[in-house]
């Protein structure tokens, strides 16, 4: 009987460290690539944020130049935004039409239920977390729909700087209210949406924000901050700019700037800082319409300049 020789026979395939060691390779090729991925999928949604203020400052202009103002930030009557107004201006006309202007409560269901669980991509940042895209009010009152099905706005107008100018002689921007803990915190009056009237010691209205009174120059002056950042509590419709009680008079879709840009503050409402989810700072129209990303650590006295729009400061932020 022959015997059979396995000496000399070849065999095919990987053993198991073989195996191991390319699993490890191309574990550490993914690891390398998805912070890449990663960074260019967030390079593209903070051009499409960028492009979003961009839409709504042209929008602005538009606006301006059919009612010779800029939209009011909020009106006392029907308590609805800036952002209502500028519906027509950003191909939303059939949502427009929709409106109940009439004086009522702002939560009445001629309002909400005519934006429930509508969405208008232009008003919201693509970089932004589920918490902050719809209001955190939930409400099952008689005759309201609840709004918390309801969008938010993560782009304020902006209703001037608070604190000091240090461009003149450290004196004080003007503001109404007052910065007491139960308070809904000061209404700045010296942005390019800051024409704000006092009716009472509380109560303040909107009045006509004017282009003409732009002194420091259009593209020296902030006119729209992205709002966007998470672990803010009081998200609120968009179609809601203005409420009025003993606390003061508060601007829902307008803020102050009184804090640095992603400085996360917010228990003063008026005062909650402006912030992102892109890294390092947040987008900001300016009075020309042109859209700016504005670091994180500038100066506040170059921040505050830029807020006011007749404050006689040289800053700029370029």
């Amino acid at each position: 009987m022959r015997k059979r020789d396995y000496t000399t026979r070849t065999q095919f395939g990987f053993t198991l460290v073989e195996l191991l060691v390319v699993i490890a390779i191309i574990g550490i090729l993914v690891g390398l690539l998805l912070p890449a991925v990663q960074a260019a999928r967030e390079a593209a949604r903070r051009m499409q944020c960028s492009n979003n203020l961009k839409q709504h400052g042209l929008a602005l202009h538009n606006y301006e130049s059919s009612f010779k103002t800029l939209p009011p930030c909020g009106i006392d009557s029907n308590e609805m935004s800036w952002a209502v107004f500028l519906l027509p201006f950003i191909e939303q006309n059939n949502l427009f039409s929709k409106f109940d202007f009439s004086q009522g409560a702002w939560n009445a269901k001629n309002r909400i239920g005519v934006v429930q669980n509508v969405t208008i991509p232009s008003y919201q940042c693509p970089s932004a977390v589920a918490e902050t895209l719809f209001s955190t009010f939930n409400t099952t009152a008689a005759g309201t729909l609840n709004e918390s099905t309801v969008r938010t706005l993560h782009y304020h107008a902006i209703l001037g700087p608070y604190g000091p100018n240090t461009f003149n002689s450290n004196q004080p921007y003007t503001s109404l209210g007052n910065t007491a803990a139960n308070s809904f915190g000061p209404t700045c009056t010296q942005g390019i949406f800051g024409n704000i009237t006092q009716v009472t010691s509380t109560r303040f209205i909107s009045g006509r924000n004017l282009l003409s009174s732009i002194t420091d120059g259009m593209s020296n002056t902030l006119m729209l901050g992205e709002f966007a950042w998470r672990g803010y509590e009081f998200w609120r419709p968009f179609t809601r700019g203005w409420y009025s009680d003993t606390r003061g008079t508060l601007m829902y879709s307008s803020k102050n700037v009184t804090y640095p840009i992603n400085s996360k503050f917010s228990l003063l409402w008026n005062d909650a800082s402006f912030g992102s989810e892109h890294t390092g700072g947040a987008q900001f129209a300016r009075g020309d319409g042109s859209v700016q990303f504005v670091a994180q650590s500038i100066d506040m006295s170059i921040y505050r300049a830029m807020a006011s729009r007749n404050g006689g400061e040289p800053a700029t932020l370029e």
